[in-house]
């Protein structure tokens, strides 16, 4: 190592002692102190479930080598669907304090561990060709009282980590109807009936590939009536990206 360069490294590695003693770290998740500078404390960062072996069609968790999935009877309007975290504690504090606290600067720390599943390729950034990148649609009196729409944000961050000559542009073109209650507050049953949401499109899709990107897929109702929309729309290929996968009790393969 040249003298400069250790120079740099001892000046980087003094700063980060003394950031650490004067602004202590604190785990995103259990808000416990980090012993260095990290978003989170080895604990939750261990405990990050990676939705490895994924159906292509609803993204529920597989056994490894397994085929077989109860949704290969159901139509579905997506040509794929890359899910690749679980919808389990750490990842679930994380998103909570993302939506229903304000925390918008999450988006990136999401994104980043959305990238780390150690499965090549499973749920990752999409690897074929689109033309837009459309965020699933948010009524505006949700926008207002969240301040955000988190899926506008994942498309926005997720663009990133497409190569440099095929960055698609982020367009909100799925306009979505008021629904009486908010999803996460209900149970199962009355999520499929409250994610019977209409969703519009003004814009002509005609020979559009599309990147539909959501936060949380519980029933895939909300994915399915979006894609719906994008397919009347005239898009020609509709592929589904969230960032989490949640799982009811008996559900996983």
């Amino acid at each position: 190592m040249s003298k400069p360069c250790s120079l740099i490294h001892r000046f980087g590695f003094g700063l980060r002692q003394l950031l650490q003693d004067f602004i202590p770290a604190y785990c995103l998740a259990c808000r416990q102190r980090c012993t260095d500078l990290t978003t989170l404390c080895g604990g939750c960062a261990d405990n990050i479930n990676y939705n490895l072996y994924p159906c292509p069609r609803c993204a529920l968790p597989l056994k490894k080598g397994s085929f077989s999935c109860h949704c290969r009877d159901q139509h579905t309007s997506l040509d794929s669907l890359s899910v690749p975290l679980l919808y389990t504690e750490v990842v679930q504090q994380l998103i909570y304090q993302w939506k229903f606290h304000g925390r918008a600067e999450l988006t990136q720390t999401l994104i980043n561990l959305a990238h780390q599943t150690p499965t090549p390729g499973a749920g990752r950034c999409h690897r074929e060709s689109v033309d837009l990148l459309v965020p699933v649609g948010m009524h505006w009196r949700a926008h207002l009282r969240r301040g955000f729409n988190q899926s506008y944000l994942l498309a926005l961050a997720l663009r990133n980590f497409l190569p440099d000559f095929d960055r698609p542009p982020v367009k909100a073109i799925l306009h979505s109807a008021s629904r009486p209650k908010a999803q996460h507050a209900l149970s199962r049953t009355a999520r499929l009936k409250n994610a019977r949401q209409q969703f519009s499109v003004k814009k002509n899709l005609a020979g559009y590939r599309i990147l539909l990107i959501d936060d949380v897929m519980t029933t895939g109702a909300t994915m399915e009536n979006a894609a719906k929309a994008l397919r009347e729309a005239g898009a020609l290929r509709v592929d589904g990206w969230c960032l989490a996968r949640s799982i009811e009790p008996g559900e996983a393969g």
